[in-house]
């Protein structure tokens, strides 16, 4: 319902051990386009605290996703069922800018989105960027410098050597005496 289209899990397995949930398979379809899914991850694993459990709260010690993929084509379509689609219309006319459920995923999108723009490895990917806009190869790589171009000369040189030997021999060949 959160998603308007088809949401599909492949297996699903829980540990109380360790309170860890493994998802594989998990895909949700794009209720614009209901033959392309919004993301395809082949494998999420996460562990929770236990203790935050009981006051309601979900900390999540470890998580891993494998395998996401976004926008990729599906086989078959990911529109809701006719009364499971009729369902999530009356709940989107219901549903307003200040309801709970989108105060909240409209907190979780700005946060998520702070916190990307600020990971360490996009600030790496805009100073490579940066770096690229006025990188020339002409000017990083000189011809006369590369290895390969001084063999190839070399070579050209020692063929030339080896034909004007050659000729010499057979010019001084006295064939008719």
């Amino acid at each position: 319902m959160a998603f308007g289209a088809k949401v599909e899990v492949s297996s699903l397995k829980t540990r109380f051990r360790d309170l860890s949930i493994d998802i594989k398979g998990l895909k949700a379809a794009n209720k614009n386009d209901v033959f392309k899914n919004i993301f395809d991850i082949d494998d999420i694993r996460f562990s929770v605290r236990p203790a935050p459990l009981l006051s309601a709260k979900i900390i999540i010690n470890e998580m891993s996703i494998d395998g996401l993929k976004w926008g990729t084509q599906r086989e078959d379509s990911g529109a809701l069922p006719v009364k499971i689609q009729a369902k999530y219309e009356k709940q989107q006319k219901k549903e307003n800018k200040d309801s709970l459920f989108s105060k909240l995923t409209g907190k979780i999108i700005e946060k998520g989105k702070s916190e990307i723009t600020q990971l360490p490895a996009l600030g790496g990917i805009k100073n490579v960027q940066e770096q690229f806009k006025n990188f020339s190869f002409d000017k990083a790589i000189s011809i006369d410098d590369l290895e390969s171009v001084k063999e190839l000369d070399r070579m050209k040189q020692e063929l030339n050597d080896k034909y004007t030997k050659y000729m010499q021999n057979i010019n001084s060949l006295d064939t008719f005496g």
